[in-house]
């Protein structure tokens, strides 16, 4: 039973890592030095920066076969063509897509191969988008995978990345206007803060309260800077962590039984601030805790 609990767990994490909002300048940051093939640290300890280049690799296939979101101003488009035949409105691939106040810029990979941005939409539909476009009106919401580093300036806090395309959609004050492929594709809301979820306990000895337990980890701010300096180090990091945690109220001894993070970091500053926690259990107690952590 103990073995069933911890991969619902875990597959629970896995099943929650969708596409990763970008809305701040700090976010695309962190993905574009997640995207580096090197560089970037300047640390003065030869261990340090040892382990930065060993972990780089990893950090970067990650990144790359992680899909975002990121919204377009309506504004900032330029439409190419309409293909009334096939019913597709095309964005210009000779403008980049740009967002966050210009932190950053994405364009079709490929070279006008027709594998760039289009909008699924009837003839009405490509209408009211240009409209709604040229007035200021709505947005486009873009998802892609990257296809490689960025190029920009660190400095000026400015970057551009080639794009795999995903879906889209185009969103104006009346709704939804127009989308490719599937039509129950909902955009996420924005945002994309990180969240630090407390799955029920899987219970060997003793007991718990498992809503007070749940409500005290998820409200600790140690634990949350613990995930807070992870993203610091990998903007992608997520997964599930499986506490051990074995003895009485006041006294418990916390062990890493799983973690599915990548980052021994995080969970070890997980185990040790869990430790520093009291704990609602009962009797001498013996219980496993998956933390879901995600964006």
């Amino acid at each position: 039973m103990l073995g069933l609990s911890v991969a619902v767990a875990l597959g629970l994490a896995a099943a929650g890592k969708g596409p990763a909002a970008l809305t701040t300048p700090a976010e695309v940051e962190a993905l574009c030095r997640a995207l580096a093939r090197g560089g970037g640290d300047v640390s003065s300890d030869p261990v340090a920066r040892a382990d930065e280049a060993a972990a780089r690799p990893e950090r970067r296939r990650r990144a790359l076969d992680r899909s975002y979101e990121l919204r377009v101003p309506g504004r900032q488009l330029h439409f190419r063509s309409y293909d009334a035949e096939n019913e597709s409105l095309r964005i210009d691939d000779r403008f980049a897509l740009g967002a966050i106040g210009g932190a950053l810029a994405i364009y079709p990979a490929g070279d006008g191969d027709g594998s760039g941005f289009a909008l699924r939409a009837t003839p009405e539909q490509a209408r009211r988008v240009v409209r709604a476009a040229a007035s200021g009106d709505g947005a486009l919401l873009v998802r892609f995978r990257p296809s490689g580093s960025c190029a920009g300036d660190p400095m000026a806090h400015a970057f551009s990345l080639g794009a795999q395309p995903g879906e889209l959609a185009f969103v104006a004050e009346g709704g939804k206007l127009a989308l490719p492929g599937a039509g129950d594709w909902e955009p996420r809301p924005p945002g994309g803060a990180p969240t630090l979820k407390v799955l029920p306990a899987v219970v060997a000895s003793g007991g718990v309260d498992q809503a007070g337990l749940a409500s005290r980890l998820e409200t600790d701010a140690a634990l949350r800077r613990c995930y807070a300096e992870a993203l610091d180090r990998d903007p992608e990091a997520s997964g599930a962590v499986i506490l051990s945690v074995a003895g009485k109220s006041g006294a418990h001894d916390v062990q890493v039984a799983m973690d599915t993070t990548e980052d021994p970091r995080l969970a070890a500053c997980l185990s040790r601030e869990v430790a520093a926690t009291s704990l609602p259990t009962t009797g001498d107690a013996l219980l496993y805790v998956p933390l879901e952590l995600g964006r």
